[in-house]
Formats: C-alpha cells, sequence, structure tokens
C-alpha cells in the first residue's frame, strides 16, 4: 500500500509531483490519499503534527489487506 497523507488537499495537482496514483496501481499498489484531520475533505480541527502519528496508524489499520503478490520468476 502507498499512503500519502496531505495537509494541502488530496485535490490539489502538487501530489502527482511525489506519487502517480493511476501509474502506481497499474503496477500493483493499493492507493490511499487523505487529507489530513481538519484540512480540507477531512473532519476536525487542524493542528500540525499532533494526531499524524496515530492518524496514519489508524488508515493503515482501516485499509484492506494487501493480496498475496502475484510475482512470478522465469
Amino acid at each position: 500500500m502507498l499512503l500519502s497523507r496531505l495537509s494541502y488537499g488530496k485535490q490539489t495537482p502538487m501530489r502527482t509531483v511525489m506519487l502517480d496514483p493511476p501509474a502506481a496501481a497499474r503496477r500493483g499498489f493499493m492507493v490511499v490519499i487523505q487529507d489530513t484531520r481538519g484540512r480540507f475533505a477531512s473532519e476536525g480541527e487542524w493542528e500540525p503534527f499532533t494526531y499524524e502519528e496515530s492518524d496514519g496508524y489508524d488508515t493503515v489499520r482501516w485499509a484492506p489487506p494487501s493480496p498475496a503478490p502475484t510475482v512470478r520468476s522465469a
């Protein structure tokens, strides 16, 4: 899983500078993009760096488990 948590808004074009979600998904990655607490589409109050660790942990636990890899070797 590739997780990107942004305080700048998940709809901003800047997010694709470091991560190209469609390309990553084509390569088999599950991609989760999330606004940080209290920013843009996320509920709560924004307090920079206060909840980042616990909210990130909760997001990883929320995400469905990744399927078993389907990599083949020759």
